[in-house]
């Protein structure tokens, strides 16, 4: 299959590497991003965009959108730690302590005097479609899902990388003048050698994911001025996509969506897909076919964005 010529190769479509098409694409950079997975995160994983993130988002175009989904700040900025998380024993569910955080509260005239957009709070199951979205909006063709890095080597002035297409298993080879390795560090980083130095496993972390209608507590815990330090999505159908992280006691907070509960599986061994589908790119649909056979169309200047409003 003919190869594929291009400035930059990226690899991997979480955060980094979405957020990375869309810098790239606002610089006229030409690039192709391809991810192994078939769709974004199915899981909540990190939650917390701190106000660095948010600036650049904001110069990005994102912002506006990621805080229509992010939980307000009120919602979140505030740590809260208790004896035990549920229990009716006369040790259970007692205040250890809590305190202002993230900008909420007390901090939230400090964190505004320094940038023009505050932290949010958006699970990477809800921030990675907005940054899909964004990429394949300003790269049509050029976001591959379900394609896999096999292969890759340094040429000196330029990269040779082999490509498959999960699906199919049809494979081509792309010449890029740079590799972004935002594949988390699974298969870029350790084969060119760069190793994670440090003890590892510091802390072992249990996520409990669920969704609920909480709603009835989280108005008590309104009503006594309290909220929950933690939050992850639980209402897909809304446009509050905030909830609970764990199984916190009912008065730290909830969310206030009025959706019954959602089922933990779906039969398959994999956790549900509460997320709506993914919004259509410029034209309605998202282009059919094989993404690498749109990748070898010719490419149109991509002009960068105007930097008028960028602090």
């Amino acid at each position: 299959m003919e190869a594929i010529e291009v400035p930059v190769l990226i690899v991997g479509g979480g955060g980094c590497g979405l957020s990375a098409s869309v810098f790239l694409s606002d610089q006229g950079v030409d690039h192709l991003l391809v991810e192994r997975h078939p769709d974004t995160s199915r899981i909540p994983k990190a939650h917390y965009l701190n106000q660095r993130t948010m600036e650049i988002f904001r110069q990005h175009g994102i912002a506006e959108d990621v805080l229509a989904e992010a939980a307000p700040l009120e919602m979140f900025g505030k740590v809260r730690w208790q004896t035990t998380l549920a229990g009716d024993g006369p040790m259970d569910r007692r205040l250890i302590h809590e305190m202002d955080a993230f900008g909420g509260g007390e901090l939230e005239e400090t964190y505004a005097a320094v940038g023009p957009v505050l932290p949010a709070k958006l699970p990477q199951m809800w921030l990675e479609p907005i940054l899909r979205r964004h990429a394949e909006q300003r790269n049509p063709g050029r976001i591959l899902f379900h394609h896999e890095l096999t292969t890759f080597s340094d040429e000196g002035d330029h990269v040779l990388a082999e490509l498959r297409n999960v699906e199919t298993g049809e494979t081509t080879t792309v010449k890029a003048q740079y590799l972004i390795g935002a594949d988390g560090g699974r298969f870029v980083g350790p084969a060119v050698g760069i190793e994670m130095q440090g003890p590892p496993g510091l802390v072992n972390t249990t996520t409990a994911y669920f969704s609920a209608d909480l709603s009835q507590w989280w108005r008590r815990a309104r009503s006594s001025r309290t909220s929950s330090a933690r939050r992850t999505p639980t209402s897909p159908a809304t446009s509050s996509r905030w909830g609970r992280v764990g199984a916190r006691p009912a008065s730290s907070g909830a969310c206030t969506s009025p959706r019954p509960a959602r089922p933990l599986g779906r039969g398959d061994g994999h956790p549900p897909d509460p997320r709506a589908p993914a919004p259509a790119g410029p034209g309605g649909d998202r282009p059919q076919g094989d993404g690498l056979d749109r990748a070898r169309a010719p490419r149109r200047p991509l002009p960068g964005r105007p930097r008028a409003d960028r602090r």
